[in-house]
């Protein structure tokens, strides 16, 4: 059996497959061959006939022509097969007319062919080219090839074999004939590696960070009922494909490549809409593929099983002998990176776990897969190819490389996506950010992300999908069937959503301030300390709140009622305020030295210095903060937010003095710093070779060291500098006596010698490792 490297046919859940039946809307059965009315007249398609005589398409249009091949004659052919050679010579159905993609199939209860092969003769030279076999499509259950580009051809030869016998006059070809439209060469002309650029109106705005493409409109799409699309929750991960056929195409005519395989999928196979969410052509431009936005989780039909909750990636052309050129490996990675960046995604080599059958094993359960894998990874198929798939791991890196980049640019959303409780608290991204309504949106299965006016705030909501940028922020942070946000209340009611605009009223006064946020208000300044007040109070998150002109209070049972402002106040709402991880102030607030201001929340503390912005310290690292003494001992100021993804569980967090990890396996903290930490940031932090730290730094005669996981340590002085001993030749030493044996500090790590013996070199000398022995000798410094 030829494995597919075609789509994987429709599926809108896991284990679901749409089968519809052909559309033969505008095709035609005809029988006879009827030769080409006129050859290469001017551009190439104009006055040529297709295979039923009528006229060729033209400005961008598709013509697919169906010939029952049992009624077709049989010819000698030449030509040759790079896949099977072993077909070379023998004879074909052959078709005349102008055609420039080909597919095939069969009768549902007809065994499937072993192969299947095109070859076109070229409309100008009149010369035959390779044959092209076209892949099956028996993976999913469907009687078809794939669809295949010749190029522009006078007539094409097809010809298909099972067990070693010719099973041609079992199938129908279906004759796709594309044309040029006047937008492609315009295209072409402003190309390049990460995208195109728009020549016309782009339908959509498709978010923000993404690369230039080509819309539907812009390569001509025809149109598809919206009603027979699907999406997914999330977008757990990009799958790679090649679509097959011929590598001989222009930068022009790739917009006729996508019209094609949109006309086959379409109209002849009868599925929703092209197959892959994205297209991506050897020369780098990228094709907005199926419908539906690329904005959202559009559900595919590229991989089987695995359809809803991928986004289908895939290049023109065959790769299973000849690598993706760079520019179309770029664009992948461009747009893979913002399809993944903008779901929150930060690491491409992490996975996401599926419940599907998957065909390659024939096993269904529960697997865990990359963030980028291939079609054939899942599917019993060649795809992407051989050269393709051994480009794979340089993929990764290259879009891992620009997932970084993607952070380091637009990285708001994110920052209040992780601080504001993750998916916990606001689920999976349905909707990627883009400008909507005043306001920057990505909106989430349980909340809302919110930019405008340089402010950037999370919100758990349960409107998410309804809400516009008319409504304004939500003043209260709920999953409940009421919620208010700036300019009124939503509501939802028996499935249905309205929502009421506040009704116009007179400008709050000192008056309404009352209860707890009012006796804060008036015991600390009034409106001399807070402003006047901006609106009337409001619940939010188990509390309420009332905003000020130069300030906001917030009053909970647990903590009573404190203020935020300045900068403290605008990084507590930008990581989500009340909802976030945070939580309600549980003091105003507070002079540091050295001129800084702290605040403490109900789960952690906002820092602010000069050099340093606003920062947030939480949990462990807080608690060891501040028992070190704080600002005021060597750590100094946080100069960055928690990361909290370390290896098993941890957490580490960068001050002006040091780095301070913590090790959730045991619950320990410790602080890394000076030349010590310049060899742990070397050795790559937790993951590398040393691990968490063990210890704080100990001084001893001389210099310093630190004990890092598995014994290990690193020893300084002022004469060495900082040094890894481990293993054999940290025993040894130890036993020695260390720094104050003949042996001293060290002054290298450990190395391989000329002799390839593992060594390392000290002030008095050298230790080496004699492997046969398992022992150490030491020869004196002369």
């Amino acid at each position: 059996m030829v494995k597919s490297t075609s789509p994987s046919h429709e599926s809108t859940s896991p284990m679901s497959f749409e089968k519809s039946p052909f559309n033969r809307r505008a095709l035609f059965k005809i029988g006879a061959v009827t030769p080409l009315a006129v050859a290469g007249v001017g551009a190439v398609g104009m006055g040529l006939a297709l295979a039923d005589g009528s006229p060729a398409p033209s400005g961008g249009d598709t013509a697919v022509v169906d010939r029952d091949l049992a009624r077709t004659d049989t010819v000698e052919t030449q030509g040759r097969s790079e896949k099977n050679p072993e077909l070379d010579g023998t004879e074909a159905k052959q078709v005349a007319g102008y055609i420039t993609m080909a597919a095939a199939t069969w009768p549902k209860d007809t065994d499937a062919p072993d192969v299947v092969e095109f070859q076109g003769q070229d409309v100008n030279t009149g010369d035959w080219g390779d044959w092209i076999s076209a892949e099956l499509m028996t993976d999913i259950d469907e009687n078809a090839t794939d669809a295949v580009w010749l190029g522009p051809s006078s007539a094409v030869n097809v010809r298909a074999f099972r067990d070693g016998h010719d099973v041609s006059d079992q199938l129908t070809a279906h004759l796709i004939t594309t044309s040029e439209a006047g937008s492609d060469v315009r295209l072409a002309s402003s190309g390049g590696d990460t995208g195109i650029t728009r020549i016309l109106p782009a339908t959509v705005t498709p978010g923000t960070g993404a690369p230039t493409f080509i819309t539907r409109k812009e390569w001509n799409a025809g149109s598809v009922k919206a009603s027979r699309l699907s999406y997914a929750k999330e977008i757990k991960a990009i799958c790679i494909h090649h679509t097959g056929g011929s590598n001989n195409y222009t930068q022009a005519q790739s917009p006729q490549i996508v019209r094609g395989m949109f006309a086959y999928h379409h109209d002849t196979l009868g599925w929703s809409d092209l197959g892959y969410n994205i297209v991506v052509d050897k020369y780098g431009q990228i094709f907005e593929g199926r419908s539906g936005g690329l904005h959202r989780n559009v559900a595919g039909a590229h991989a089987r099983g695995f359809n809803t909750g991928s986004c289908g990636i895939s290049v023109m052309g065959d790769y299973m002998d000849i690598p993706v050129p760079t520019a179309a490996l770029n664009a992948i990675a461009t747009a893979a990176a913002w399809k993944l960046g903008s779901a929150f995604i930060q690491d491409v080599y992490g996975s996401e776990e599926w419940t599907v059958t998957i065909s390659r094993v024939k096993r269904t359960g529960t697997f865990s897969m990359p963030h980028v894998f291939a079609h054939r990874d899942v599917n019993y198929t060649d795809c992407p190819g051989d050269t393709y798939y051994g480009q794979l791991p340089a993929l990764r890196r290259l879009v891992q490389q620009k997932l970084t980049d993607f952070k380091s640019r637009y990285p708001e959303h994110l920052v209040a996506f992780v601080n504001g409780g993750g998916k916990a608290a606001f689920g999976t991204v349905t909707h990627v950010r883009r400008p909507e309504g005043g306001f920057d949106v990505t909106r989430l299965t349980k909340g809302l992300i919110l930019t405008a006016g340089g402010r950037t705030t999370a919100h758990k909501s349960a409107f998410a999908a309804d809400w516009k940028g008319s409504w304004g922020r939500p003043v209260e942070s709920t999953a409940g069937e009421t919620q208010r946000f700036e300019n009124g209340t939503a509501k939802r009611a028996n499935g249905k959503v309205t929502f009421t605009p506040q009704k116009n009223a007179a400008p709050p006064s000192a008056e309404d301030v009352t209860g707890a946020i009012g006796a804060f208000y008036v015991s600390n300044g009034g409106a001399a300390e807070f402003g006047a007040p901006q609106g009337s109070e409001f619940r939010i998150d188990g509390g309420y709140q009332q905003k000020f002109a130069r300030s906001t209070i917030s009053w909970h049972p647990a903590t009573g009622a404190y203020d935020t402002r300045n900068a403290i106040g605008a990084k507590w709402n930008s990581l989500g305020a009340t909802g976030s991880r945070l939580g309600f102030p549980t003091s105003r607030e507070r002079v540091l030295s050295g001129g800084g201001f702290a605040q403490s929340f109900r789960n952690g503390l906002i820092v602010w210095s000069r050099a340093t912005g606003a920062v947030t310290v939480s949990e462990a690292i807080l608690h060891y903060w501040n028992k070190l003494g704080a600002e005021k001992s060597w750590l100094k100021y946080p100069a960055r937010d928690p990361f909290t993804r370390l290896k098993n569980g941890g957490s580490s967090q960068f001050f002006q003095g040091g780095i301070v990890l913590h090790d959730a396996r045991n619950g320990k903290t410790f602080g890394v710093k000076g030349a010590i930490r310049g060899v742990y940031l070397r050795e790559n932090f937790e993951r590398g070779s040393l691990g968490y730290p063990a210890s704080e730094e100990t001084a001893v005669k001389g210099g310093v060291y630190q004990v890092f996981e598995n014994g290990q340590r690193v020893y300084w002085s002022r004469a060495t500098g900082a040094h890894i001993i481990k293993n054999g030749f940290l025993t040894y030493w130890l036993q020695q006596g260390g720094e104050k044996s003949t042996l001293g500090f060290p002054t290298t790590d450990e190395f391989k010698d000329s002799r390839g013996r593992t060594v390392q070199d000290f002030q008095g000398g050298r230790l080496t490792w004699d492997s046969k022995r398992r022992s150490v000798t030491f020869t004196r410094r002369r």
